[in-house]
């Protein structure tokens, strides 16, 4: 499999261009929230250390957060959608993980599971432009899903795997298999918990007995 380097290598210059200020805006934007934390950078802070004048900014990203999470503009391709569409196995949110594992690799965002971990980890207020983030994309989901199931159905099915992804992301061992594979192990674990049987901790049922 061709890296991400060799890829943007093959594009033509223009869009050379634009990916790799879009990358060192981001790297430069999470290297000093790493740093600072978010309330103690500024945009233009952003820019002067990725060379790039501030007035370019928006262009690539609307909110300093969503620079240092380096979130991708995301669309599923006609033919992400086909396939999901054409090829269905025996399970619609089986497929919907794959899909949603197909499309972030498409876009080269959230490819560094690592490396956005440890920036939620160290860095949580920044988990509210991550939830906005994947509000924006569940429709483009939903669309295509309510295609194989009801409308309600369809809905429920996405906040089950987009609840996977979060977990996947703030997980600290994912291990090395394929992100459709975690996502559908914690679809199947949150749905455990609806089964599970109510376990009383000894100092509550203490409190409960007194």
């Amino acid at each position: 499999m061709r890296d991400a380097a060799t890829l943007v290598h093959e594009l033509p210059w223009r869009e050379q261009k634009k990916r790799l200020t879009r990358q060192a805006l981001h790297e430069e934007a999470r290297r000093l929230v790493l740093e600072s934390g978010l309330g103690a950078v500024t945009v233009e802070a952003i820019c002067s250390a990725a060379g790039v004048s501030s007035r370019t900014f928006f262009n690539y990203f609307p909110s300093k957060a969503a620079a240092a999470l380096g979130v991708p503009e995301f669309s599923l391709t006609d033919e992400q959608r086909a396939r999901f569409l054409g090829e269905p196995s025996g399970s619609v949110v089986r497929d919907l993980c794959a899909l949603v594992a197909d499309g972030l690799a498409g876009t080269g965002g959230l490819s560094d599971r690592d490396s956005m971990h440890e920036l939620l980890h160290r860095r949580p207020e920044l988990k509210p432009e991550l939830f906005h983030w994947m509000g924006g994309i569940r429709r483009e989901f939903t669309d295509v899903t309510e295609l194989r199931l009801p409308v309600e159905d369809a809905r429920r099915a996405v906040t089950l795997v987009m609840a996977s992804l979060i977990e996947n992301l703030e997980e600290d061992q994912p291990g090395m298999r394929p992100l459709a594979d975690r996502l559908w192990e914690g679809v199947v674990a949150i749905c455990s918990v609806v089964t599970a049987p109510a376990v009383v901790p000894d100092e509550i049922a203490g409190l409960q007995t007194a």
